[in-house]
């Protein structure tokens, strides 16, 4: 009797068996860790290279006064152009809104330079007008500033306007002739201004972006006073007056980045 029973169970429990094996867990292949996607962010500081092309009016006048005697006063206008190389270095703080707010600072050495001749009427008191003759350089050898910048990040790509301080060096060298007497000038001063351009950024790799760039920069000009061997001794004054330069460059940037881009967790 005892073992008809134990054979019924053992039985039982082989029949069960199967049934049980179906309501356990599958073991399968644990899923490989994706790590989050970094965004791309502007944030950080930054050095580069850049160069370029510029040019404007240089303007100056010569006034020439004889005691009592005569006076006279000649203006010319000049057209300046030349090439400009420098570097520049600055830091970018982009926002939750995609906009980048950031200061700059450059500088470049400028072969901006005009050079030409003009002639003028010196008008005498109850006599004949005689005539003078002028031959001006004025140059600008270095151009900077230090400016602030908004742009707009999308993505890779960033539009941008930019404005604030600028300077540059001026020097002037112009001969006056008038009838046989031969009178020279020279001066050279820094000059502060200010500049607004506008240009556009493209990241081509992590930490390395490229860059174009127009501004427009104005300057106070500069007087000078003439030596040489003019009869009665005369005053003569000569003027480069308000210098504006347009400029346009290509620049390649170095990002830091020393903060790391932001992540944002994928579920």
């Amino acid at each position: 009797m005892l073992s008809k029973t134990a054979l019924c169970l053992f039985t039982a429990a082989a029949l069960a068996a199967p049934a049980l094996a179906a309501d356990l867990p599958v073991r399968t292949a644990p899923v490989a860790y994706a790590a989050p996607a970094p965004i791309f962010t502007w944030t950080g500081f930054y050095v580069g290279l850049n160069a370029g092309y510029g040019g404007g009016r240089f303007d100056t006048s010569n006034s020439i006064v004889y005691p009592g005697l005569a006076a006279g006063y000649g203006r010319s206008t000049f057209t300046a152009n030349g090439f400009l190389i420098g570097g520049q270095a600055g830091y970018n703080y982009q926002l939750a809104n995609n906009v980048v707010l950031g200061v700059e600072g450059d500088i470049a050495w400028s072969n901006i330079k005009n050079g030409g001749d003009s002639s003028s009427v010196l008008v005498q008191n109850g006599f004949a007008p005689s005539f003078s003759f002028s031959s001006s350089h004025a140059k600008a050898d270095l151009l900077g500033g230090l400016r602030l910048r908004a742009g707009y990040a999308m993505g890779a790509f960033m539009p941008y306007l930019t404005g604030g301080l600028a300077f540059t060096r001026l020097s002037v060298n112009t001969l006056l002739i008038n009838g046989t007497s031969f009178d020279s000038a020279t001066a050279s001063s820094t000059k502060l201004g200010w500049a607004v351009g506008a240009g556009f950024e493209y990241m081509l790799m992590p930490n390395v972006s490229v860059k174009t760039e127009y501004l427009y920069s104005q300057f106070s000009g500069l007087n000078y006073r003439y030596i040489g061997n003019m009869f009665l001794n005369p005053t003569e004054i000569g003027s480069l007056h308000t210098v504006g330069l347009h400029s346009v460059r290509a620049g390649l940037n170095y990002h830091f980045n020393f903060g790391g881009a932001p992540v944002v967790a994928k579920y």
